[in-house]
């Protein structure tokens, strides 16, 4: 099952098991077996103390959802570059994108309709001069976003978005299908719209840039205990 999900030359995030500690590294995969895990360090990151059986968790995305399976350091060769050899010692796991992890976020994005055609042609903006529109998000995962609006503005379950997240992330133009829309009370009392979005037809390496995020902004919570 392994070698079905992970290839040789492939890069992974390197993190440690405990869920108190938010320690990680990106590192590629050199070769690997059933059994058996070998590999390089890219970016050490908050690099950990190294120690054998220390407890690890190996994950990485693609287009089906996030992948991770345990592991234990067995040895490792310092040079030029760090070498890490791991025993696989638990089972492949795969979280579906709909379970990829929100964390809370304070940030703005812009969003206009779009008539979906089909995956080849991608969207098709419902008129040329259509200005795009601001939003609060308030939540973002690997797999979409939540927004809050005043005004439904013409949005609708089904509706597609063209979005350009402006805030925490930088992202230019990402697709997405409005999947949920409730009414909710703000801080404030005033009853706003939250809006559920769900990426659509994401670039790996953009989906791979969210996700990286999300993660860097759980260990950040979480170090301040926040969640």
């Amino acid at each position: 099952m392994l070698e079905r999900k992970l290839s040789i030359g492939q890069e992974v995030r390197l993190t440690k098991t405990e869920a108190d500690n938010l320690d990680y590294c990106k590192v590629k995969v050199i070769d690997f077996s059933q059994e058996e895990i070998e590999l390089k360090v890219l970016e050490e990151g908050d690099l950990f103390s190294l120690e054998t059986g220390l407890k690890l968790t190996i994950d990485w995305i693609d287009n089906n959802g996030l992948y991770k399976i345990e592991a234990e350091l067995t040895s490792w060769e310092e040079g030029s570059q760090l070498i890490l050899v791991l025993e696989v010692t638990g089972q492949l796991q795969r979280i579906q994108r709909r379970n990829y992890v929100r964390v809370p976020v304070t940030g703005e994005v812009k969003y206009r309709i779009v008539e979906y055609n089909d995956i080849k042609d991608k969207f098709k903006v419902n008129g040329l001069d259509k200005e795009f529109s601001k939003a609060a998000i308030v939540d973002i995962s690997g797999g979409g976003l939540k927004m809050i609006l005043e005004e439904l503005n013409g949005l609708e379950e089904g509706t597609f978005l063209e979005l350009k997240v402006l805030a925490p992330l930088h992202l230019d133009i990402v697709n997405g299908e409005v999947v949920r829309i409730r009414q909710e009370e703000v801080e404030t009392g005033e009853i706003k719209y939250g809006i559920g979005v769900k990426f659509l037809d994401l670039a790996q390496f953009v989906r791979e840039e969210i996700v990286e995020w999300v993660f860097s902004k759980q260990r950040e919570l979480r170090k301040k205990g926040l969640i």
